[in-house]
């Protein structure tokens, strides 16, 4: 049986859209299990009409974000990201996967970590292959990041282990060999 999902593509370039749109197709005639209703918001207020208009009829099921859209009408909503901890928060089931052209190692680690997305794609970092194998990896469960993303997740998670180290090792020089014990 065919599940019908609800997709929103928010993305400020036709073109783009046009090529996630390809994808989501593409993703859907080759597997027979999923059919995409798909919505497109070409900026955050769209997107957030968008949302607040399918809450409670059919919330989206997976959201295809532009983490660099701004918006000057709603200081409020000021980044893809704050879009989509907002729809995290109305919907907590919606899937997430982001793209950007972005290049700021911390800022995305961060939100990484703050969202938690599906999946998450540099723009200049993967083909239209990986974008059908992201779609593809989400919509069955899995998480799919492009390279430059896994090598952020890999380097941060080996600087935090090092810092865990040092900070454990400086504590330790602070306390007497009594105070340990008590530990």
């Amino acid at each position: 049986m065919i599940q019908p999902l609800n997709v929103l593509i928010i993305e400020n370039y036709p073109i783009i859209i046009e090529a996630y749109k390809m994808a989501l197709n593409q993703t859907a005639s080759g597997n027979n299990t999923f059919e995409f209703n798909i919505d497109i918001a070409h900026d955050y207020i769209a997107a957030d009409i968008k949302i607040n208009e399918t809450l409670q009829e059919a919330p989206y099921d997976m959201v295809l974000l532009d983490y660099n859209l701004h918006s000057t009408n709603r200081p409020e909503i000021p980044s893809g990201i704050d879009l989509g901890i907002k729809i995290k928060q109305l919907n907590p089931r919606t899937k997430f996967i982001i793209l950007t052209s972005e290049d700021d190692d911390r800022k995305l680690y961060n939100n990484i970590k703050m969202l938690k997305p599906h999946g998450f794609l540099i723009k200049n970092d993967f083909l239209y292959e990986d974008l059908i194998q992201a779609l593809t990896n989400v919509l069955h469960g899995m998480h799919y990041y492009s390279n430059i993303v896994s090598n952020i997740l890999r380097n941060y998670k080996s600087d935090q282990i090092i810092l865990d180290m040092v900070d454990n090792n400086a504590f330790n020089d602070l306390l007497t060999e009594a105070e340990i014990k008590l530990l």
